[in-house]
């Protein structure tokens, strides 16, 4: 009782301040993985070069932390920095692992990133990997 006595005194006289809470943006963060394979939301065959088959596909799998549910984040899939494919999705809950692909054909060779921006475009984590087609 006299501890609270004092504490309210304390903040009259102006000695002290009352503690205030301080809102803190979460920090959105996504771990990317590249592989030819989803098996129970886990990804195999990870690999930073690809020697495939044309129509093969290669899968992008993410685990999208620090972001408030009901966030849109988009996996682009993009070569030589040009974006070729993209993919939208909300995240109803934290932490959220999912994945995209695309399909390399003929031509589709080269060096290709796979990455997890949100909604203002801010990347929150990506894969480098090269493709080559058999």
């Amino acid at each position: 009782m006299k501890l609270k006595f004092l504490l309210a005194t304390l903040i009259l006289l102006g000695i002290a301040t009352p503690v205030q809470a301080v809102a803190v943006e979460p920090v959105a963060a996504a771990e990317v993985k590249v592989g030819l394979e989803i098996h129970k939301y886990e990804v195999s065959g990870i690999s930073e070069t690809f020697k495939v088959a044309a129509g093969t596909r290669i899968f992008a799998w993410t685990r999208v932390s620090g972001a408030l549910p009901g966030t849109e984040v988009e996996v682009i899939f993009a070569k030589d920095g040009q974006a070729k494919f993209s993919q939208k999705l909300a995240v109803p809950h934290l932490p959220y692992r999912t994945h995209a692909f695309r399909t390399f054909r003929a031509g589709d060779g080269g060096a290709w990133t796979a990455k997890v921006v949100d909604a203002e475009g801010k990347e929150l984590g990506g894969s480098a990997f090269k493709v080559e087609i058999e």
